[in-house]
C-alpha cells in the first residue's frame, strides 16, 4: 500500500492483480453467479458453523476460466485513508437514563474503549462472540446516536476520537470503476459489490442476532487483510443511510486514536442533543473531572460547545 498516495481511497492496480482480475472475470458469469447468490440466500446459512458459512460465500464468488482451466476466486477490496486528525465517534446510553455524577459508563478510562471480550457473547455485525472490536461513526456524532438507539429525552455519554496516526479501513460494499479493465469487467465487479453490500447492510433486529452470523464471516473471509496494513472496516450506517461507521481493531484503535473528549448528553430530538456534563483530565489513571456548560475547563477544553 502507497502511504503517499493522496487519494482517500485507493485498490491494488499492480500489474499482476490486474491479470488476476482479468482472469477471473473472464470466466465470471452472470446468470450463474446470480443463481448461486439466490441459493445463498435461500438456504438459511446463519444456521451453519462459521467455516461453512465462509465456504458457502467462497462458493458464491468462485467461477472456472475455460481458457486457463482454472477456478479463480476474486474479491474486488477498496482501502479509504483517514488522515490524522480525523474524528471518530462513539456513544453509550446510560442505565437508568440519570445523570448522577460520575455514572458507571464514565468510572474507569477502560470504559471509553472497546468491552472487555468477555462481555461479548453475541456475535455482532463485524465480531465474533468473544471478540472485542472499538465500533465508531465517522462524520458526525449523531450518526453514533442513530446507531446507539437512544431515544428522545435517553441520557449518554459521546465519546470523541482523534486519529494520532492516519488510519487505513478496509471499505464494505464500496465500487468504482477501474481504469484497467473493460466496461464490461466493471459492471460484473459492482455486480460482486452489491452481493457483499446485501448481505452486510441487512438490518437485524434484536431478534435476529444470528443473522450477524453471516456478516461477520464475510468480513473474515473477504475483507480482512493479512498484511498488517489494516486498521479496521469503514461501511454504510445501517441506522443513517447517509452515514459512514468505522470498526477499529482494538490494537489499531489502541495505538492510532486518542480520546478527545467526553460528553454527558441528553436527546432532546431526532436532530438534537444537548450537553450538560464535559470530562477532564482524560487519562489511565482514571481521576476524571467533570465540569458544567459555561464554565472554564468547558471554555478552553471544548471551545466548539456553545451554551445549551
Amino acid at each position: 500500500m502507497d502511504t503517499q498516495d493522496t487519494r482517500h481511497y485507493f485498490a491494488s492496480e499492480s500489474d499482476e492483480a490486474i491479470i488476476f482480475k482479468k482472469l477471473y472475470l473472464l470466466g465470471f458469469q452472470k446468470e450463474s453467479f446470480l443463481e448461486k447468490w439466490k441459493y445463498f440466500e435461500s438456504k438459511g446459512v446463519d444456521s451453519l458453523e462459521d467455516m461453512q458459512i465462509r465456504q458457502s460465500i467462497r462458493e458464491v464468488m468462485t467461477f472456472y476460466n475455460p481458457i486457463t482451466r482454472q477456478s479463480y476466486y476474486n474479491i474486488p477490496t477498496w482501502v479509504y485513508l483517514y488522515r490524522k486528525g480525523s474524528k471518530f465517534f462513539r456513544v453509550r446510553r446510560i442505565e437508568n437514563n440519570d445523570i448522577i455524577i460520575p455514572p458507571k459508563e464514565t468510572e474507569c478510562w477502560r470504559d471509553f474503549w472497546n468491552p472487555p471480550e468477555e462481555c461479548i457473547t453475541d456475535y455482532g455485525r463485524l465480531n465474533y462472540p468473544a471478540e472485542s472490536l472499538l465500533y465508531t461513526a465517522v462524520e458526525s456524532p449523531n450518526i453514533a446516536i442513530e446507531e446507539a438507539k437512544v431515544k428522545e429525552n435517553e441520557s449518554f455519554v459521546l465519546i470523541t476520537y482523534e486519529a494520532i496516526e492516519d488510519v487505513y479501513a478496509t471499505i464494505v460494499g464500496f465500487h468504482q470503476d477501474s481504469n484497467s479493465l473493460s466496461e464490461t469487467e466493471n459492471e460484473k465487479t459492482k455486480l460482486l459489490t452489491l452481493f457483499f453490500k446485501n448481505i452486510f447492510t441487512k438490518e437485524v433486529s434484536d431478534q435476529e442476532k444470528e443473522l450477524y452470523k453471516i456478516s461477520s464471516n464475510l468480513i473474515k473471509e473477504c475483507y480482512t487483510l493479512n498484511d498488517g496494513t489494516q486498521d479496521g472496516w469503514v461501511y454504510p450506517s445501517i441506522a443513517n443511510k447517509m452515514g459512514h461507521n468505522v470498526c477499529f481493531n482494538p490494537i489499531s484503535a489502541s495505538n492510532k486514536l486518542k480520546v478527545a473528549g467526553v460528553e454527558l448528553c441528553k436527546k432532546e430530538n431526532l436532530h438534537k442533543f444537548l450537553i450538560y456534563y464535559v470530562l477532564d483530565n482524560l487519562n489511565e489513571e482514571s481521576n476524571f473531572t467533570y465540569h458544567l456548560i459555561g464554565s472554564e475547563v468547558q471554555k478552553q477544553k471544548y471551545p466548539h460547545i456553545k451554551s445549551n
